[in-house]
């Protein structure tokens, strides 16, 4: 743990002249510019990664790591707006949104890596210039249907 603490030192080290950076070109470019939307993205992900770094800082001392509520519908566009430069060679990554939807507690930290690797593996798995379609949405279920899942029986029928 002592060693996972250290590398998460360093690496937030690391991450904090990225940000300083990224957001220097984001100031000194124009608005509509294409620098501007790279350095966007480098800051968007340098704090997804500070995020991690602070999950592991949590670890490596014996912390818990909190839930909170997180906008599902944003962190799900976020993502796939994140990773559509990295997986553009494969395919295409699409989200379609229900609108609005109910905010979720959970560590959004492991959400966006849940993401991240379904992402990588389906632009992995398509063709080249294929879509990559992320859907979210919600379900009604009643006891019976949840009486039969692994993590539902305990819970009240519903949305």
């Amino acid at each position: 743990m002592v060693l996972a603490g250290g590398v998460a030192h360093d690496f937030n080290n690391l991450l904090t002249g990225i940000l300083g950076n990224a957001d220097l070109i984001s100031m000194l470019s124009p608005a509509d510019s294409d620098q501007r939307r790279a350095a966007d993205s480098i800051i968007l992900g340098a704090q997804r990664a500070a995020d991690l770094v602070s999950k592991m800082l949590a670890y490596s001392t014996g912390g818990r790591v909190v839930a909170e509520q997180v906008d599902l519908d944003a962190l799900m566009k976020e993502m796939v707006d994140l990773l559509g430069a990295s997986v553009a060679r494969h395919g295409t990554p699409i989200y379609n949104s229900p609108g609005a939807l109910p905010r979720v507690e959970t560590d959004p930290t492991r959400i966006r890596q849940v993401v991240l690797n379904l992402i990588v593996n389906a632009a992995e798995a398509v063709e080249a210039g294929g879509a990559i379609t992320v859907e979210t949405g919600t379900e009604r279920l009643d006891a019976a249907t949840l009486s039969k899942m692994t993590f539902g029986a305990d819970r009240l029928p519903g949305r």
